[in-house]
């Protein structure tokens, strides 16, 4: 994103995190040595976007999960009704 010059809002509007979106990072290498496979995605107004293809199994979730960057922490039980926030 920095290298884009690209703001946190600039990927997420202000109305996608009221509704309980997120956002976090990984780097292409990061997840290169995973075993995964990354290229871009050209998805309309997300210029820093990438699809991550390969096989997940909870080792490589884990380890995908501890070297990522949480950014703006998503709100999960906006976003899934089925979900259960704790407490």
């Amino acid at each position: 994103m920095a290298e884009l010059n690209l703001t946190y809002h600039t990927v997420l509007s202000c109305e996608q995190i009221s509704e309980g979106w997120g956002l976090g990072s990984i780097t292409a290498a990061t997840v290169r040595a995973h075993g995964q496979i990354v290229y871009y995605s050209d998805e309309p107004g997300e210029p820093a976007h990438a699809s991550v293809e390969g096989k997940k199994p909870p080792k490589v979730r884990k380890r995908l999960s501890a070297a990522s960057r949480l950014l703006i922490e998503a709100d999960c039980a906006k976003r899934s009704p089925n979900r259960r926030t704790p407490g």
